[in-house]
């Protein structure tokens, strides 16, 4: 893979990044940034890339995973079918006055139904004051009836409990993480075609947090019909709220005014 070619220069970027910028050295990312946790009749498989396997992302202070190959999940003692594959998978992590933790995917079942953990990296940073933290999270699914059986699902795990199947959480790194939003319960089709759906936490802007904030997570949890496939969208975003980010705009004007 790609990103296993790259991963020592990745590494060695990151350290001298660090080290050459006072103000980059608070922000610090968890050595497993991508963990895929699969599992159905066939078995149960794991994936896992590191800070080692990122790259320099197109903003500034942001770095990406995205493999080039689709990654086909086995478990340990049976090579011969794959118990998921992953495919056109980029994960972006962005630090900043916009902090970010961003995803899309795309995943097969095998066999039969599929259970699906993806655990996303903790991104660490300077503490944001609980008077501006605010948050957004957005996530936007859809379920493809790909063995043609007539229908597809792609729900959240357990199913119906409402935890939702994109989950974000404030504060991980000491912890106990806080919950912030956990979006969308699933996506449906009966019969052929394809189903979707999306979730916006607020439905527009941002949500104040009522917390200080120094580090946030994110996660998926769920299962898709077997032989059938998904897709997702997501993003877990924090920053100073924009009243506060306003007022420090006009005291720029004010203070170039004088």
């Amino acid at each position: 893979m790609r990103t296993r070619q790259v991963s020592i220069a990745a590494a060695a970027l990151v350290g001298a990044l660090l080290l050459a910028s006072p103000a980059l050295a608070v922000n610090t990312i968890s050595n497993e940034v991508f963990t895929a946790t699969v599992s159905n009749d066939t078995g149960t498989g794991t994936f896992t890339a590191t800070v080692g396997d990122l790259t320099p992302g197109v903003l500034p202070n942001s770095w990406e995973w995205e493999p080039i190959t689709p990654i086909e999940i086995y478990d340990p003692g049976n090579l011969f079918e794959p118990v998921a594959t992953l495919d056109d998978v980029l994960l972006t992590l962005v630090f900043g006055e916009y902090t970010r933790i961003g995803l899309t995917f795309q995943v097969a079942a095998g066999m039969s139904d599929t259970e699906f953990d993806f655990d996303l990296a903790t991104l660490s940073f300077s503490t944001m004051p609980a008077v501006e933290a605010a948050a957004r999270a957005t996530a936007s699914i859809g379920t493809t009836d790909a063995n043609g059986d007539g229908s597809a699902r792609f729900e959240e795990l357990p199913p119906g409990s409402g935890d939702g199947i994109f989950r974000t959480y404030l504060n991980p790194d000491p912890g106990p993480p806080q919950l912030f939003a956990n979006l969308i319960s699933f996506a449906d089709i009966n019969g052929p075609g394809s189903g979707s759906a999306f979730q916006n936490i607020p439905a527009s802007g941002f949500q104040p947090v009522g917390t200080a904030i120094s580090s946030i997570n994110a996660g998926l949890d769920f299962w898709l019909t077997e032989g059938d496939t998904g897709s997702g969208t997501t993003n877990f975003i924090v920053t100073p709220e924009p009243t506060s980010l306003l007022l420090l705009g006009l005291a720029g004007v004010l203070i170039r005014r004088r």
